[in-house]
Order: structure tokens, then C-alpha cells, then sequence
């Protein structure tokens, strides 16, 4: 089976296979041998301050695993950026017309692929899209009530209808570094 390299300018298809990166939180703790609820972090559904949430083009009609090698690659390197560094723990995957069905809120996924010049090899991702969400009439754009809101909405859109994906073995250099191709897909 040959390798799915998405066009820049193709559309997300409502079938298509979309994954929020998950990363590992420090929890709250309660009591002394409370069970823990089994719930999704809504801190893996905010905004990365610039309004937008980003999501990973998993595949077509289900996760496919060239895709998924060559995106765990950069959401490994992504956690080790962040401040603190954040250990990625997989997907959380829905289908796009599962996402954008519900009545609560007008969501749409654009495809954005992340290629500029400025950005390392690891930093590209073809399969980059984003959430494009139009306020409820009860929200006003800009609100930042509106940024907490889409966090929860996304949050519940996922856990109703997602399903978590693992994350695969990440293949790294002698140095310490990430290769930035997998089988036959190049940054």
C-alpha cells in the first residue's frame, strides 16, 4: 500500500482520521485511595495561543501506521520543547464528520500543513490541520470564555466519540535525535 501524502491544498475528508496529541499531565490528587476517573486532560484541547487547535491527519478512513510512525516523531520532540517537557502518550482519534456533527457548536477542520522555511525538519508536518470553530450566539468571539469552551466541547466530542491511540516505538539516532523520515516520508 503506497504511503497517503495529502495534498496542501486538499480538503479534510469527513471520513478522514484526526488525532489530538496527548501528553502527560501532573494530576490533582484526592483522597487517599480515591479511584481515579477515567476522563481526558481538557488542557491536551487548548489553544496554543494563537486561538487555533491543532490536530494530526492520522488517515483516510482510520489511523495509518506510516502516518502515525512519522507524526510520533515530532510529537515526541514537541513534548521535549515544551516548558516543563511534556512526555507524549498518543492520540485521542475521531472520524471528522463525528467532530463537526454537533449542533453545540459550528466546528470545521482546515488542513494546514506546517512547512515553512524557518521551521527544522522535525518541526514540519504535512498532516498538520486545525479547528476552525464560530462561537455560540451566547459567546462573543474574542471572549476568552470562547477559548475554555471549545476546550470542553472538544474534550466531550472525543471522549464520546474517539478512541485512544498508543503511541509507536519512536527509532532514534546515536546522538539522541529523531530521524526525520519514516518509511519513505520526508518532512
Amino acid at each position: 500500500m503506497q504511503v497517503w501524502l495529502p495534498s496542501p491544498k486538499e480538503n479534510v475528508g469527513p471520513k478522514e482520521s484526526l488525532g489530538r496529541r496527548l501528553f502527560d499531565r501532573p494530576k490533582l490528587i484526592g483522597a487517599i485511595g480515591q479511584k481515579e476517573v477515567p476522563s481526558l486532560d481538557y488542557r491536551d484541547f487548548e489553544d496554543s495561543g494563537d486561538g487555533k487547535v491543532s490536530l494530526d491527519r492520522l488517515g483516510r478512513y482510520g489511523p495509518e501506521k506510516p502516518v502515525l510512525n512519522y507524526l510520533a516523531l515530532r510529537a515526541h520532540a514537541a513534548g521535549e520543547r515544551r516548558k516543563p517537557s511534556l512526555e507524549f502518550n498518543g492520540w485521542v482519534s475521531i472520524q471528522k464528520q463525528k467532530l463537526v456533527g454537533s449542533k453545540k457548536m459550528q466546528i470545521d477542520v482546515v488542513s494546514s500543513p506546517e512547512e515553512r522555511e524557518e521551521l527544522t525538519e522535525i518541526e514540519k508536518n504535512i498532516y498538520h490541520s486545525h479547528v476552525e470553530a464560530t462561537p455560540p450566539a451566547t459567546l462573543v468571539e474574542g471572549n476568552p470564555f470562547f477559548l475554555y469552551f471549545l476546550a470542553l466541547h472538544l474534550k466531550m466530542m472525543f471522549e464520546k466519540h474517539g478512541t485512544i491511540l498508543g503511541t509507536p516505538p519512536v527509532q532514534h539516532h546515536e546522538a539522541g535525535q529523531t530521524s526525520g523520515k519514516v518509511d519513505g516520508i520526508s518532512g
